[in-house]
């Protein structure tokens, strides 16, 4: 109950503009991962394996994540290399997290018949949560730069 207080007066004390990314955020990262999942799981059906399949399917999200995020999350007009150069850099780093974490939860969950789909998940809500905290920081960053120019 403690976290859970402690994260609403967190989420309260955010800017009015942040709590829009994050909303955003959420939406855009929400369609996305729809198709990345079903992406993943017929992959999975036609037996490509785990690691081509998950492979596969963040290459889709990585490329849709970073022009829908660029445009519609951050609303970032300004054409700008450092942006995505940045942007492909987290997703290598969530990449890798989901990689590891993918594979680490399919062995803890290696009897449970829906492994595949519960791994999914909690391997999306972590890469998701790392990716928006990293991404929002490179933005703020960039908006200041572009601010004292």
């Amino acid at each position: 109950m403690r976290i859970h207080l402690l994260l609403n007066k967190k989420f309260q004390s955010l800017s009015n503009e942040t709590k829009l990314r994050i909303f955003k955020f959420l939406f855009v990262g929400i369609l996305i991962n729809f198709f990345v999942a079903c992406i993943y799981l017929s992959l999975i059906f036609f037996n490509f394996g785990s690691i081509s399949s998950l492979t596969i399917s963040y290459i889709f999200g990585v490329l849709s994540s970073i022009y829908i995020n660029k445009n519609f999350t951050f609303n970032v007009k300004k054409p700008s290399l450092k942006i995505w150069y940045n942007f492909i850099l987290i997703h290598i780093f969530c990449y890798v997290l989901s990689q590891v974490s993918n594979e680490t939860f399919l062995f803890i969950l290696k009897d449970y018949k829906f492994k595949y789909l519960v791994s999914l998940f909690i391997t999306i809500g972590l890469a998701a949560t790392v990716n928006f905290v990293c991404m929002n920081m490179v933005i703020k960053r960039f908006n200041k730069e572009n601010i004292s120019d």
